[in-house]
């Protein structure tokens, strides 16, 4: 009897423990919802225009950048930065001349790193409009974060399917709703009153850094554009903390220079602030159209 029980046959092999069902029917289940979630993406355009942090806003905005280089149309402009020029919106160019601008500022990054994510593709943009504040700013830990996440499996997945993206994350799609009515709102205060302090010297290895970015860029056709934007403690207009290294750029490079902070004065336009530095939604509109409005008419 006790070797009929162990022959290995059919009739007596014991059935699969009923943990193992499960894990097949959540396997399963998982596949169906990623499933019918595609479907929905393919038939309506959602997208969010945040992210539920400053990792996933960078990703969101990158990952922008990306859809259109694979679609073989690459942005004829980009703005690139910090969380300082992140706060102009593609939406708040729709109605300019440069409408269809893609938005590179990055939170916690020096402005060279946009720069050098343009660089890793096959097509540069006609126009890089340059964010001028944090010009000094020395390589930070973020920077290494977004390339490791880039050249990651998920990284690549992101690229491949828009499944992925973080635009389409329904966590990401909820906070957008959630947030553009919060913006839509809310007001931010007038800058703060500032004791005058000192402009920021560049590092030699800043210095050498974003000038070796933009070199490349030149390099390869793009026209690059330094861009004065308003901060909350920068406010009103004069030398920012990146005005050393933006002289030193203009000078060295011939590169144009508009300065957005001069426009809205200009106009008696008090800009307003979120936190005292960031531009709140209302502000950062006006200042988008301020930048279509100084940028010249591209050449023929």
């Amino acid at each position: 009897m006790a070797a009929d029980l162990s022959s290995g046959s059919p009739a007596a092999a014991a059935p699969p423990p009923a943990r193992h069902r499960q894990a097949r029917q959540i396997v399963v289940g998982a596949l169906l919802v990623l499933l019918v979630w595609r479907g929905c993406l393919a038939w309506f355009p959602w997208r969010a225009d945040f992210g539920e942090d400053n990792y996933q806003q960078n990703l969101l905005r990158i990952e922008t950048f990306h859809r259109q280089i694979h679609r073989g149309a690459p942005p004829a402009a980009v703005l690139a930065g910090t969380s300082v020029a992140g706060r102009l919106l593609p939406a708040f160019f729709a109605d300019t001349p440069l409408a269809g601008l893609v938005n590179l500022g990055l939170d916690g990054a020096a402005p060279a790193f946009p720069l050098e994510l343009l660089l890793r593709e096959t097509q540069v943009p006609r126009t890089v409009f340059l964010e001028t504040f944090l010009l000094h700013k020395d390589p930070a830990t973020n920077e290494t974060l977004i390339r490791e996440s880039l050249d990651s499996p998920s990284g690549r997945l992101a690229a491949a399917d828009r499944l992925f993206h973080t635009e389409t994350r329904p966590t990401a799609l909820l906070y957008s709703a959630l947030k553009r009515g919060r913006d839509a709102a809310a007001t931010g205060r007038p800058a703060p009153i500032q004791a005058p302090y000192r402009t920021n010297a560049p590092s030699n290895v800043a210095l050498q850094r974003i000038t070796h970015a933009i070199q490349q860029l030149q390099a390869r056709g793009s026209t690059v554009v330094l861009v004065d934007i308003p901060v909350g403690k920068d406010w009103p207009p004069g030398p920012n903390l990146g005005e050393p290294t933006a002289s030193l750029l203009m000078n060295s490079l011939k590169l144009p220079r508009l300065d957005c902070r001069a426009a809205l004065q200009s106009q008696g336009i008090e800009p307003r602030f979120t936190d005292g530095v960031h531009l709140d939604a209302a502000s950062a509109r006006e200042v988008a159209q301020a930048l279509a409005r100084l940028t010249p008419p591209p050449r023929p």
